[in-house]
């Protein structure tokens, strides 16, 4: 008797410790992936903290307003990235820049009127142009600074010259939009901005921004090759008619 309980309870055990390592491995597969999300989150934010105290620096805010615009935009940078999932697929590219670009008209109002009151007009229309771009590729430049962990003054001049590519490409984006509705070609301005950071960065950090920065600039070319081929498709045959 004493024999069968001592086995009775070993099964018992065994199927507990089973149970505990299967419930162990659910939670740790469950519990991955949130945490990589949680990282990338992290990382995105931190970008946009450097980006809002760069520029609040540049044009010589005070530390206490330094502190209400970065708080301002990361609050404005949060909405703006819900605001464009939210957006429905579009297929038509015209419609789908036309609809992106009402969604960072918007947003760039209420980031305006969140600073009212903490600054002058004047200084609002100073870190808008930057601020207020909602730039995409603005935030993967500088998150691919901060991963060569540069030390301050480098990283202080390598901000200024991202914050010169994103003030100079969305005011061509804009002249352009105005006529076209597409935006401006980004190389010439990237080209520019890789030969400034060629002076701050040694041979092998230059090699990783490069390598790091490439596929936004792969889709402009892409679009441009596109939208090249296609005018001229449109102008053969309309030649052909004639």
């Amino acid at each position: 008797m004493k024999i069968f309980l001592n086995t009775r309870l070993r099964t018992h055990i065994a199927t507990i410790l089973a149970l505990c390592i299967a419930l162990s491995s659910a939670c740790f597969a469950q519990t991955k992936p949130v945490e990589k999300s949680k990282g990338k989150k992290n990382n995105t934010e931190a970008a946009w903290k450097l980006q809002a105290q760069s520029v609040s620096e540049e044009v010589g805010l005070s530390k206490d307003q330094s502190a209400k615009v970065t708080d301002a935009y990361l609050a404005a940078q949060r909405s703006h990235k819900q605001a464009l999932k939210e957006l429905p697929e579009e297929k038509d590219k015209n419609k789908s820049r036309t609809a992106t670009q009402t969604v960072i008209d918007k947003d760039r109002a209420k980031f305006v009127a969140s600073l009212k009151g903490v600054m002058t007009d004047d200084l609002i229309a100073k870190i808008l142009p930057a601020l207020g771009s909602f730039n995409a590729k603005w935030d993967g430049f500088v998150a691919a600074l901060q991963d060569l962990k540069l030390e301050k003054a480098p990283m202080k001049s390598a901000m200024k010259l991202v914050i010169k590519y994103v003030t100079d490409s969305e005011a061509a984006n804009s002249e352009m939009m105005k006529t076209s509705n597409r935006k401006a070609n980004s190389k010439p301005f990237k080209a520019t901005l890789d030969t400034g950071l060629a002076s701050l960065l040694s041979a092998e950090q230059m090699k990783t921004w490069k390598e790091t920065t490439a596929s936004s600039l792969g889709k402009d070319k892409a679009k441009s090759t596109t939208t090249d081929k296609s005018e001229k498709a449109d102008k053969s045959g309309k030649s052909k008619k004639k």
